[in-house]
């Protein structure tokens, strides 16, 4: 096997991971979704509310597999548009138009294999994605948690009907361990 076969193998292989990262990000997406929602729907079948305040602590670890997920994605693709598009491949065989010196040019059109730079430069913002995790995890999993924390804690001072069968105290401190735990999950995922 020659260098270039070597180097188109490596790009193929790590391409095909990006692939394989993808689709179990999107199954570990769509399990925790299918999950909240048969979760949600045993919550209010069997009126054991309290465990909706569970769920940011879930929704959390299911999370930090998507993030891990995404960055691996991310520095897959960094690799091969660094290491193989920009160095390897211009190195084993050259650019398009020789004439420029390496680096002169970044321009992916004058690469042989330019999707990365391609994507990078020409393809739009995903911000959709963002805004798909915000609603999964924060709008549908840890809003419910915290409004019905306050309403349990708010509810005897106001002579509601109370639901729940917890002491305040751990009202409380669940009140605070779901708002600390949505307040980083926003983060982590603006931050992605």
């Amino acid at each position: 096997m020659n260098k270039l076969d070597a180097v188109l193998t490596e790009y193929q292989t790590l391409r095909d991971e990006i692939l394989r990262k993808f689709h179990l990000h999107l199954q570990v997406y769509s399990i925790y979704t299918s999950a909240l929602l048969i979760f949600y729907g045993l919550i209010v079948i069997h009126k054991i509310y309290d465990l909706i305040m569970v769920i940011p602590i879930f929704a959390l670890a299911f999370l930090f597999r998507i993030l891990w997920e995404q960055n691996l994605i991310r520095r897959i693709s960094q690799y091969i548009l660094t290491e193989i598009e920009e160095k390897k491949i211009p190195m084993l065989i050259g650019t398009i138009n020789d004439d420029l010196q390496q680096g002169q040019d970044s321009n992916y059109a004058n690469l042989w294999i330019g999707w990365q730079h391609f994507y990078r430069e020409d393809a739009p913002s995903p911000k959709y994605y963002k805004y798909s995790m915000l609603m999964l995890f924060l709008l549908f999993s840890t809003v419910p948690a915290v409004i019905y924390n306050i309403y349990s804690i708010v509810s005897p001072l106001l002579k509601m009907p109370v639901v729940t069968i917890l002491p305040i105290e751990i009202l409380v401190f669940l009140l605070i361990l779901n708002f600390t735990v949505g307040c980083y999950m926003a983060y982590k995922i603006i931050r992605m």
